[in-house]
């Protein structure tokens, strides 16, 4: 196989999984309410998913960096610091989940601040405009509706990911 194409699955895959765990923490967090301190272990499976979710978005952003899919000065920095918000954020997510109840505030707050500025600045580098807005547009509105918007992240990841699907190499090349 052609080596941008194996890139390309590859981060494509990262980028649906990443969408497919906050769908799933969503659902799980749209069937029960979790509580502060956690009482029950759905409780710690709800901040588990959500840490997960962050540490692949990560991931993800980090790949997407060091690919290449997103271009430019202003591209690259921005999936840096999208990786390093989401990275922020996994590290309180995972502190939360061992500690019972919320714990590193400020990290979160300071890796939520990061996680929104990293799509922004990809959004203006013109082509990973799409993929930053959408991701973009996905962390904003998953705040805004609350309980179950991670849904909405986990849906801008899976379309993140077919805007990262390259075709696949052409096994015979036509003649003319």
């Amino acid at each position: 196989m052609h080596t941008d194409f194996v890139r390309s699955r590859r981060l494509t895959m990262a980028a649906a999984a990443t969408g497919a765990t906050f769908i799933v923490e969503a659902l799980f967090e749209l069937l029960h309410q979790q509580a502060q301190p956690f009482t029950s272990l759905a409780d710690y499976a709800i901040e588990v998913l959500f840490a997960l979710g962050l540490a692949l978005a990560a991931v993800s952003w980090w790949g997407l960096r060091s690919s290449g899919a997103v271009n430019g000065r202003r591209g690259r920095l921005g999936a840096t610091i999208a990786a390093g918000g989401n990275a922020a954020l996994a590290l309180s997510a995972t502190a939360t989940a061992i500690n019972g109840a919320d714990a590193l505030g400020p990290v979160f707050m300071l890796g939520l601040l990061a996680a929104l500025v990293g799509p922004i600045t990809v959004a203006t580098s013109a082509s990973s405009r799409a993929l930053g807005s959408t991701l973009a547009i996905g962390l904003i509105a998953s705040m805004a509706i609350g309980t179950g918007g991670a849904a909405v992240l986990g849906l801008a990841w899976i379309a993140a990911s077919t805007l990262l699907r390259s075709p696949a190499p052409a096994l015979v090349t036509a003649t003319a």
